[in-house]
């Protein structure tokens, strides 16, 4: 099956096509493109306006690095999107697709959630039902990411009997069929006129995104909106601690803003934060509590750029498995450097032999992740959920951290050890049946 990005539409600046319109470091393009690789399309058929060759040239570069085959359809300038979609009778035929309105950055689980559809007789298409029911005036800014049903996102949108269009849908084999005969019958003069009549004569099924963020962008105000919308995304999960929500992700949060939209990579950022893990070991291995402080801080740093790093990661979209596992290798050794140089610490110029706590802490924060791992290797499936509260890899930073802050390395790695390497005893017990 393939994918259809409809790129005919006029940008937020008449001197750029809507296209090439950036949303947070990356233009609508290349997220719309990036959706389909995620979503598995190994083909997608581009529709721009002649005059548009840079649309195009940018698309065939993206086709290049990420092995995606894109072919190329081009319409008048002045052309509708009505008029777009019969530009690819001839391309499509009677073959089902999938299509994405350029003007709706979605993600890449809505595209999912249809191909899953993608044996329906009847066109399929994404609504959002959460903002369905509300009261609103005609034409005002209504809600399209929502969380719990509460709506905290704003954009103009298109309102079906459902919910509101989020710019994607399978178009089953008859599609043609159902616009030709609208079209000789004059009941279609434009796309939400379309959408309203095959909804109404059963010819297309409307599904739920539900809480999967979507936009629409025609503005510079619709634009801002979404950038909002995006960051707000990935401010807040169910599997955040609530140190982390309330502490960590706001200021991490601040430095995403900043960081999204410059042309630094999600890996550079991460052997960044390595480097400071580093400097904040160095620093703490010192003898004399100025040392320690400075680590504290450097080393808290370190932590902000690796939760900054995976939020930059998922705006820009740029989540493949390999960039996945290296982000957690990496922070995996930062937690590592940040406890050896605090061991380092409490034996330098100690009249105490402290080190074997240090090296219980370090063996307790590797085998704490290891367990997990070699068990879903052996059991072809995750253990049991645990809700241990350290086991929170910003927790265990936080106690090192604010332990090391006010002059206590050995108390915080003793912590460390005994909470660390219990965890891993129980595993060892429960485990076992």
């Amino acid at each position: 099956m393939k994918s259809v990005i409809l790129a005919v539409e006029s940008g937020v600046a008449e001197t750029k096509p809507l296209a090439l319109t950036p949303l947070l470091g990356r233009h609508l393009l290349e997220r719309s493109l990036t959706a389909c690789t995620d979503a598995g399309f190994k083909a997608c058929v581009l529709v721009t306006p002649e005059q548009d060759e840079r649309v195009r040239q940018v698309a065939d570069r993206f086709a290049q690095q990420h092995h995606l085959t894109v072919e190329h359809v081009t319409v008048a300038p002045e052309a509708t999107p009505i008029q777009a979609l019969l530009a690819l009778q001839d391309e499509l035929g009677d073959k089902p697709f999938v299509l994405m309105d350029i003007a709706y950055p979605v993600d890449q689980a809505v595209l999912k959630s249809l191909l899953h559809r993608k044996s329906s007789k009847q066109s399929v298409i994404a609504v959002d039902h959460h903002v369905s029911g509300k009261t609103f005036a005609p034409g005002e800014i209504l809600g399209v990411q929502s969380d719990n049903a509460a709506v905290t996102a704003l954009s103009n949108a298109m309102e079906l009997p459902q919910g509101y269009y989020t710019g994607v849908m399978l178009c089953a084999a008859d599609f043609f069929k159902h616009l030709n005969t609208l079209i000789s019958k004059r009941k279609v003069v434009d796309m939400e006129k379309l959408l309203q009549t095959l909804i109404r004569e059963d010819a297309l099924v409307q599904v739920d995104v539900g809480h999967h963020f979507w936009h629409k962008i025609h503005s510079y105000a619709q634009l801002r909106d979404a950038e909002a919308a995006l960051l707000a995304s990935v401010k807040r999960s169910r599997k955040d601690s609530l140190l982390k929500r309330h502490l960590l992700r706001p200021l991490s949060n601040k430095l995403t803003y900043s960081l999204v939209s410059v042309s630094y990579s999600v890996h550079a950022m991460a052997i960044t934060a390595v480097g400071l893990a580093c400097l904040a070991a160095i620093l703490m291995s010192f003898s004399g509590y100025a040392g320690l402080l400075l680590g504290a801080i450097v080393g808290f740093a370190a932590l902000l750029l690796h939760i900054s790093t995976q939020e930059v990661a998922v705006i820009r979209q740029h989540q493949v498995i390999y960039d996945r596992w290296l982000g957690h290798i990496l922070v995996k050794y930062s937690e590592v450097i940040l406890l050896t140089g605090m061991t380092a610490h409490i034996t330098t110029g100690s009249g105490h032999n402290l080190g074997l706590i240090g090296g219980l802490a370090i063996i307790g924060a590797m085998m704490i992740n290891y367990s997990v791992t070699s068990y879903r290797h052996l059991h072809g499936k995750a253990p049991a959920k645990e809700h241990d509260v350290f086991l929170k890899r910003d927790v265990r930073w936080l106690i090192m951290l604010v332990c090391a802050a006010v002059n206590l390395p050995t108390l915080g790695l003793l912590i460390l050890a005994v909470i660390l390497n219990g965890v891993v005893i129980r595993r060892m017990v429960i485990w076992k049946h």
